[in-house]
This record gives C-alpha cells, sequence and structure tokens, in this order.
C-alpha cells in the first residue's frame, strides 16, 4: 500500500494487478518512484503506485534503497545499484552488506563487520571524513564510537546507531536536524547517548526510535512538524511502543505494536501522527 495522505492507495502492476508478494518497499530519494522486493528476491521499480512488471533485479535480493536517480540492493551480500548517481556494483573489502540506506546523490552501508560505509555526494561532510567532496567508493567516518548496526541518511546529514544504541551523525545542522549541536564532517555529534535501535532522516529532520518504543525527532520550523520543529529531539507525542521506523522527505511514520502505522509531517500536516486507514502489517520471518 501507498499513501501521501492517511487513506492509502493500493500498489499494482502497469495493466492493473495488484503487486504481491511484497517482502519490503523502498521510497527512491524522496521522490515520486518507490522499488518493491518479492519473496522471490525480485526487485521491481515503478512511478507513483504503478510498478514495472520489468525486474530491475532478477532474484536474490532482501532489501532495497532508493535516491534521486538510482537505487542499490542488497544480493547476497554484496550491493548492486542502477542510476546514475552511483558506482553500479560496490565492495567493501570482504565485508558482507547487511543494510543499505541511499539518499539524494548516494548511499550508505552496514556491513557485517559492523563497519559504516558511504560513498557517493558528500556535500557538507555527511560521510564524517573531515572533507566535504564527493567519493566514487565507498569510504567510512574518521571517527566512530563502535561497530555499526544501522545507518540512517537524511539529505545533508547522516546518522547511525552503533554498538550499546548511541546515535552519532555527520553533516548539516542548519535546520538543527542533528539536534542543534552544530554541523559536524569529523568527528561527527551524538544525537543519543545509548538505548537506540533505529534513526531515519528526511530533508531537514531527523528522528530516532527508542528500545523503550518512544520515537524522539529533531527539526526547526520546517516539513510541517516532521521533526516536531522544537529544534531539538522530542518526543513524538501519543506514541510510545513503536518496532519500526521511517521517513521521507517530509514525514515520518512508525509501525506500532499492534501493527497499526502512524504518520505525522506532510502525510497529517502537522506534528500530530495521524493513524493511516484500514492499514495493518507483520513482521516477516
Amino acid at each position: 500500500m501507498c499513501f501521501s495522505s492517511t487513506t492509502p492507495t493500493t500498489l499494482k502492476y502497469e495493466g492493473g494487478e495488484d503487486v504481491t508478494g511484497v517482502v519490503q518497499v523502498s521510497g527512491k530519494g524522496f521522490t515520486e518512484e518507490a522499488c518493491v522486493v518479492l519473496g522471490t528476491g525480485a526487485v521491481h521499480c515503478g512511478r507513483h503506485t504503478m510498478i514495472s512488471r520489468t525486474p530491475v533485479v532478477a532474484s536474490g535480493a532482501t532489501m532495497v534503497s532508493g535516491g534521486l536517480n538510482h537505487a542499490c540492493a542488497l544480493v547476497g551480500g554484496a550491493v548492486k545499484c542502477w542510476g546514475g548517481d552511483v558506482p553500479a556494483d560496490v565492495s567493501f573489502s570482504g565485508e558482507a552488506a547487511v543494510q543499505v540506506a541511499c539518499y539524494y546523490h548516494g548511499c550508505c552501508a552496514v556491513t557485517d563487520a559492523g563497519k559504516l560505509y558511504c560513498w557517493g555526494e558528500n556535500n557538507g561532510g555527511m560521510h564524517g571524513t573531515g572533507t566535504s567532496g564527493g567519493t566514487g567508493g565507498p569510504v567510512s567516518p574518521r571517527t566512530v564510537p563502535g561497530k555499526a548496526l544501522y545507518a540512517g541518511p537524511g539529505q545533508d546529514h547522516m546518522c547511525a546507531v552503533f554498538e550499546g544504541g548511541k546515535v552519532q551523525c555527520w553533516g548539516q545542522d542548519w535546520n538543527r536536524q542533528l539536534g542543534g549541536l552544530g554541523a559536524s564532517s569529523d568527528p561527527g555529534v551524538t544525537l543519543v547517548e545509548s538505548g537506540a535501535v533505529a534513526v531515519v532522516g528526511g530533508q531537514f529532520h531527523t528522528c530516532v526510535l527508542l528500545s523503550s518504543g518512544q520515537v524522539q525527532c529533531s527539526s526547526l520550523g520546517q516539513s510541517e512538524g516532521a521533526g516536531l520543529d522544537m529544534g531539538q529531539l522530542t518526543a513524538v507525542a501519543g506514541i510510545s511502543n513503536a518496532t519500526a521506523l521511517s521517513a521521507g522527505k517530509h514525514y515520518s511514520c512508525a509501525r506500532l505494536a499492534d501493527a497499526t502505522v502512524k504518520c505525522w509531517g506532510a502525510i497529517s500536516h502537522g506534528a500530530t501522527p495521524a493513524a493511516i486507514s484500514g492499514l495493518t502489517t507483520r513482521d516477516c520471518d
């Protein structure tokens, strides 16, 4: 199901048949495009609520993430990409990728060795290398607090969860998407000291999922309250049992323990979360 309001629409193939057997879906870089991974390991992409029947990856994919003009999929621990902004194949010195998360003109990945890598556009120093130049291949931040568990890039910033639940971020903080802690390219700023399990970023905001089920977000005066517009990390009202988190350009969504989904920002047109009508979810084993 796809939605830009509180009413979802069924995702369909060209020709009108419902897309079934989906195990994961990703929007593409805050655009109107999306890609899905099917249970067969095939990846299909499309625009609005219409997906092409022709796969861009035939089999073996377990995750997909999209940027503005590109997307990448995990295939057997490797990262396979298509589009004009990033290399087609990305490797990590013998390590296997376990997560890939793309942004406007690049991507980040976490490997089975607990390392964080990013490649593509580096405006604002989001790669944590001390520079703001772009990269062709993957690079790691100079300073990290331990093993990486989860990557969550935004447009001009990048955050990751590390062992112990610490969230460290790099890049721009002009809209207080880094909690008002200041822009940083090296060594980064600590957004959360402990207890985080996931972090996601939009164009102007960042949200963190804590192990308690609470969600906290940060931004200032943008995106209809997607980051709550408080200028620092602030708890999202009415959400205490979240189990998963995602973000788009101007909104954020949480999956709750009762399998419902609530969103805020451009979806609810404010900082107060709204339930998505008739939508329930399940865990994929």
